[in-house]
């Protein structure tokens, strides 16, 4: 799971340098934890979405569906 491993590294990075990170890149670190079935760490990305006053998006829902994960 290297790519994981690069999108968290480039996620963090983001943050470090006080940019905001946007759905395209929220979604990414939320798909490779489904994909993963990393399902707490997935959720913990719906929060910081939540956090970050990201509203989930098309693809965001499509992968909930998918995984049967519902935001709280």
């Amino acid at each position: 799971s290297g790519n994981l491993e690069n999108a968290i590294k480039t996620f963090n990075e983001i943050e470090k340098q006080n940019l905001k990170p946007d759905v395209f890149t929220f979604n990414i670190l939320f798909g490779g934890y489904c994909k993963s079935r990393n399902i707490e760490k997935a959720k913990e990305v719906l929060e910081l979405m939540k956090k970050n006053g990201i509203q989930p998006d098309k693809v965001t829902l499509q992968l909930m569906k998918k995984y049967n994960l519902e935001i709280e």
